[in-house]
């Protein structure tokens, strides 16, 4: 997802990226597998905090399915810190024996 998409997303909130009283929300949000790696990533969460932070924000929230530890990582590293689990919001049925749930991951800003 582009910065443009992100803050479009944030201009009509829906599910994915919303503001919540005094959190931000993100969530669902992926990088072309092929760029992974080399910034878009990080510009988009930094986008993302520094729309929140306008719109008087005080903490961001995202959600990080349990099948993905490397986003778990990537989030930590940039300060983010696990503060509790949900059923995950799946679109599609999984392999059987294979389980997923939503990880919430929050950093204050």
């Amino acid at each position: 997802m582009l910065y443009s998409d992100l803050m479009h997303k944030a201009k009509k909130p829906d599910e994915d990226v919303t503001v919540r009283g005094p959190r931000g929300y993100f969530g669902m949000l992926a990088v072309d597998p092929k760029q992974q790696g080399t910034g878009p990533g990080r510009t988009m969460v930094t986008a993302a905090e520094d729309y929140f932070r306008e719109h008087g924000c005080d903490s961001i929230e995202i959600d990080v399915l349990s099948l993905r530890p490397d986003l778990l990582l990537f989030y930590c590293r940039l300060g983010y810190s696990e503060i509790g689990t949900h059923p995950a919001p799946l679109v599609r049925a999984l392999k059987p024996g294979l389980e997923c749930h939503a990880i919430i991951v929050s950093k204050t800003l």
